[in-house]
């Protein structure tokens, strides 16, 4: 498989591949739709023509048992406790008929509530991949590519959670890291704002006790502390680094880190991202100094799973493949949050090292484990070696998408998968 369209995760989301050379082997020799391997959770052959969803059937009935355990709306209920039931069954047309009812049984609504309204609605847009009607919400509230750390556009006050989902439109939409970039730059703009004069040391502490939940105080910004914002401008500044390393922008990736350095100090978080932009960008040096700053920082009783695989990425560049297999094997077991991202990447060390089956049985068993919370970046490795190894992959592909569309959690994985199936 070509190198450069399989890549690894990491538990900040996606890391580079490494200029390892390509296996020698040849492509295996095609064969007929009807005698094409599949795989199970042993990794045994099965027969191709129903194996994926024989093999994805348990998973699917228990998010299907899930859904249906959910309980329906009740009007009596408050719009927030009505929103949670609805976000825990992913069911997003009855998300917006339940506003739309709403709005009608309540016509002289206030402007709070409006706004809350309109956060709801067009979160449920974004999730339903409605972008233009999400975009028809934000037009009434005024010009938001010009809000900076301004509190209002138009007049109209925009809270940090509707800025938050305004960032993520061109993302979605059109796969644009340059133009979320720069809106969550401005979301960060107005949170340091919010936060001006805080104490922005201690974040760990900071992030533990200001727990988000959703409610109507929240999204409308009301009684929030200086901890709150210093927390959403920590939260704001991961996923504004995160989109800088996975877009390449290695100057204007240091530029932020070193701001978010200047601001929370050199946390391990911080120094691991900044070590992974180095790798991504080829410095490979400079990426294993960072990783032995962060080694240093961290108490010599604790075995770090950041340390860990900043080393086992920097293995791979070294060409030590067996040394990274290593780390990703013992932390796929030790720490189930970890699992998926371990999976991944042996599944990326397998396909270097020419055992396709196995890197396709890995990928798989992510999927089957957890389809609400698949990595794209997974599905585009997954569908790498569909095509590189399958005569006809279609349905394999119409499988897995099928599966993400309907459960995924991330409006921006849904909104991807078909985008790289149709690239294949």
């Amino acid at each position: 498989p070509r190198k450069d369209r399989i890549v690894f995760t990491s538990e900040a989301d996606v890391d580079p591949l490494s200029k390892r050379p390509r296996p020698s082997e040849p492509k295996p020799e095609a064969v007929s739709p009807t005698k094409r391997a599949g795989l199970n959770t042993s990794g045994a052959p099965l027969d191709a023509s129903n194996s994926l969803r024989n093999f994805l059937g348990s998973t699917v009935s228990k998010l299907e048992a899930a859904r249906t355990n959910v309980v329906e709306p009740n009007d009596k209920d408050s719009l927030e406790e009505n929103m949670i039931l609805i976000i825990r069954s992913t069911d997003w047309s009855a998300g917006l008929d339940y506003i739309n009812r709403y709005a009608v049984r309540n016509r002289n609504l206030q402007a709070d509530d409006k706004l809350v309204l309109r956060f709801f609605r067009v979160f449920f847009y974004l999730q339903s991949q409605n972008i233009d009607n999400a975009v028809l919400e934000f037009s009434s509230v005024g010009n938001m590519d010009k809000l900076g750390p301004d509190s209002s556009a138009g007049g109209t006050y925009v809270p940090y959670n509707l800025r938050v989902l305004y960032a993520y439109i061109p993302l979605i939409s059109k796969n644009d890291f340059s133009k979320a970039i720069e809106r969550f730059h401005n979301v960060l703009l107005f949170c340091e704002d919010q936060a001006q004069g805080a104490d922005f040391s201690g974040i760990e502490e900071i992030l533990a006790k200001c727990q988000e939940t959703l409610d109507r105080a929240h999204i409308l910004d009301q009684g929030l502390t200086q901890a709150d914002w210093v927390a959403r401008t920590y939260r704001v500044g991961l996923t504004m680094a995160e989109l800088l390393i996975e877009k390449l922008d290695g100057e204007n990736g240091q530029k932020h880190l070193a701001h978010l350095i200047q601001l929370f100090g050199e946390i391990p978080t911080l120094l691991s991202l900044q070590s992974k932009l180095l790798l991504k960008i080829g410095d490979v040096p400079k990426s294993r100094e960072v990783t032995d700053k962060l080694e240093c920082i961290i108490p010599s009783s604790e075995e770090s799973a950041l340390v860990s695989l900043n080393r086992a990425l920097i293995a791979v560049h070294d060409n030590k493949s067996r040394e990274a297999q290593d780390i990703y094997d013992l932390w796929k077991s030790k720490d189930p949050n970890l699992e998926k991202v371990c999976m991944n990447n042996l599944g990326v060390l397998s396909a270097f090292d020419g055992d396709i089956m196995r890197a396709i049985s890995y990928l798989e068993n992510v999927v089957r484990k957890d389809p609400t919370n698949v990595n794209e970046i997974v599905i585009q490795n997954l569908f790498h070696l569909y095509d590189f190894y399958f005569l006809d992959n279609k349905e394999r592909r119409n499988i897995i998408e099928e599966l993400i569309t309907k459960y995924n959690r991330n409006t921006f994985v849904k909104s991807r998968v078909s985008t790289i199936s149709q690239k294949f």
